[in-house]
């Protein structure tokens, strides 16, 4: 009798954490499409973001960069999803948005590789993309 209801704890223990899970995920998702959004939409500040490793995890490549902003780096990880066409390379300059209020809030266009005849950017960054 102990064992039966113990194994009846465990299932509903179980079914209560992965619907937890779940929904975490999907806040998750939801939160990181409006965060992209309104990066794209109301953040209008340009960089030079520095590849510094790439990674590749369950057959998904993560590029990892820095950026600056008001003399202070900022580090973040992006996910390739159009991995067919662009491949992130170490050494590599891709276009940066971010946000000048929250500049850890940022978006890297992975499409969007700096052309060499740009060596760096302006010290107060670009307001729009300057290629």
């Amino acid at each position: 009798m102990i064992n039966d209801n113990k194994k009846g704890f465990n299932y509903y223990l179980s079914i209560t954490l992965g619907i937890i899970g779940v929904c975490f995920s999907i806040y998750m998702v939801i939160y990181s499409t409006y965060v992209d959004k309104k990066i794209k939409k109301e953040c209008l500040k340009f960089t030079i973001g520095y590849i510094v490793e790439v990674q590749y995890i369950r057959s998904k490549e993560y590029g990892y960069y820095y950026y600056y902003f008001n003399n202070q780096r900022y580090y973040d990880v992006s996910h390739n999803n159009k991995k067919e066409y662009f491949k992130f390379k170490v050494g590599q300059r891709y276009l940066v948005q971010f946000c000048a209020q929250d500049p850890d809030k940022n978006i890297l266009y992975i499409e969007k590789q700096i052309p060499e005849s740009i060596k760096e950017e302006p010290k107060n960054c670009w307001d729009k993309i300057p290629f």
